[in-house]
């Protein structure tokens, strides 16, 4: 009797090991983004609530110790002394939006793995993102993250497309006019350009190879608050650490469809195995009968 109920309950058990581990390993990315979004958000509400409580004084202060810094990295002097003066809590040093992919992420200092696991990085020895001629800063982010999408869409902007750069006080706007793919050794390519504001945004291509880099290059042009707002695929800028995007209540209505739909499947396939069950066990009793009849 022990046997025949395992029998019966055995399938059940392995089928419903595998629609578990084959939800959560559909779920894992998805679930993963929101969790990275989220943090993302309250990082940056975090860095807009400590720069309301800076004094223009001291975001000068700030500014002009950046600008010297890219001064003298412009002139052949690496001053590393210099090079953390943007940094504020968390190793924070702005924020990027990136509105036609949706990128809204914080930027912290260097490129270790750590640090591009939570978000984009600055690349050491390049300009710090504060604007000004003879400058050529670079944020670096990952492609291809099973957790976060960090510039996983960054080859789908174009020429002409805007980003912007969240510094202290202020915003600075970059056009991009050019977008190119090189070799991973190819470090002239983030030269600064004599008399040019630029930043550039860099990422590892192709998607699962990872063999070179993806650059989107961007020139300052002067901000329009109102042509950030315009944008149809800006995502609901978080005010707050309670806010989310519109991606993330997309991901989250994706994720409730898929439950019901495998919720649905699994019920269907259990029923099934149920019926079968069921016939088997009414066939095993009438044979006897069948026999003795004969």
């Amino acid at each position: 009797m022990n046997d025949k109920i395992k029998k019966r309950v055995l399938p059940l058990v392995v089928m419903a090991l595998l629609f578990f581990v084959g939800i959560a390993s559909i779920l894992y990315p998805l679930v993963g983004n929101i969790v990275a979004v989220k943090t993302s958000s309250t990082v940056i509400a975090q860095y807009e609530n400590e720069m309301e409580n800076i004094s223009n004084d001291e975001s000068e202060e700030i500014f002009k110790m950046a600008r010297d810094f890219n001064d003298n990295l412009f002139n052949g002097i690496l001053k590393s002394s210099q090079a953390r003066c943007l940094n504020r809590n968390d190793e924070i040093m702005c924020y990027v939006d990136v509105p036609l992919i949706g990128v809204y992420l914080p930027v912290y200092y260097g490129t270790s793995d750590d640090v591009l696991k939570k978000g984009c990085g600055y690349l050491e020895n390049t300009s710090l993102p504060v604007g000004g001629e003879n400058t050529h800063s670079v944020i670096a982010g990952h492609t291809g993250l099973p957790t976060a999408d960090i510039f996983t869409k960054l080859d789908e902007v174009n020429i002409g497309d805007v980003f912007y750069i969240h510094i202290l006080h202020e915003v600075l706007a970059y056009k991009i006019d050019k977008i190119g793919t090189v070799l991973p050794d190819r470090t002239e390519t983030v030269n600064i350009a004599p008399g040019e504001d630029r930043v550039t945004l860099l990422t590892c291509t192709p998607y699962g190879v990872n063999d070179h880099r993806l650059l989107v290059s961007g020139i300052r042009t002067p901000y329009d608050p109102e042509e950030e707002k315009v944008v149809e695929l800006l995502p609901q800028l978080p005010q707050t650490s309670n806010d989310i995007s519109k991606d993330v209540v997309r991901q989250v209505v994706v994720i409730v469809i898929i439950l019901i739909i495998a919720l649905i499947v699994f019920l269907i396939a259990c029923a099934v195995l149920w019926i079968d069950n069921v016939k088997r066990k009414n066939v095993n009793h009438t044979e006897p009968k069948e026999v003795q009849e004969e």
